[in-house]
């Protein structure tokens, strides 16, 4: 199975008024823990298909803008990070977060006062890791 890098670390957000704000920031929902009621995905419609976004934080953020999202603060899964695996390139999938963050904000017709920061966050941490090799 090589390398067994196992992630202990455990994202926690304190419950909000809007976790869209948040995501527009980054995606802190493991995607494998979601429970989505039936009728809000029937409302929103299934993931995406484009490959050039992030699918699930792509749901998560067109849910957190349409409904109020709840969590629970118990680590539910466990997550194998290695260079390998997609979620190891931290380059290439920020640059596909801020695709998805700026397809959201189109489909939403979002102020553009609210995604400009987080974008521009969003680019900066593209930039870190492009600098720093991840």
């Amino acid at each position: 199975m090589g390398d067994k890098t196992i992630s202990l670390r455990m994202v926690s957000r304190v419950a909000c008024n809007n976790h869209f704000l948040q995501l527009l920031r980054g995606n802190f929902i493991p995607n494998s823990s979601v429970l989505i009621r039936r009728n809000a995905l029937l409302r929103l419609g299934c993931l995406t298909e484009d490959s050039r976004l992030r699918e699930d934080y792509e749901m998560c953020l067109r849910l957190a803008y349409g409904y109020q999202l709840e969590g629970i603060d118990v680590s539910l899964i466990r997550y194998r990070i290695h260079p390998g695996n997609v979620a190891g390139n931290r380059t290439s999938e920020t640059l596909r977060a801020i695709r998805t963050v700026k397809s959201v904000i189109v489909l939403l017709n979002v102020p553009y006062y609210l995604a400009v920061p987080n974008i521009a966050f969003q680019y900066i941490k593209y930039l870190t890791y492009k600098i720093i090799g991840r």
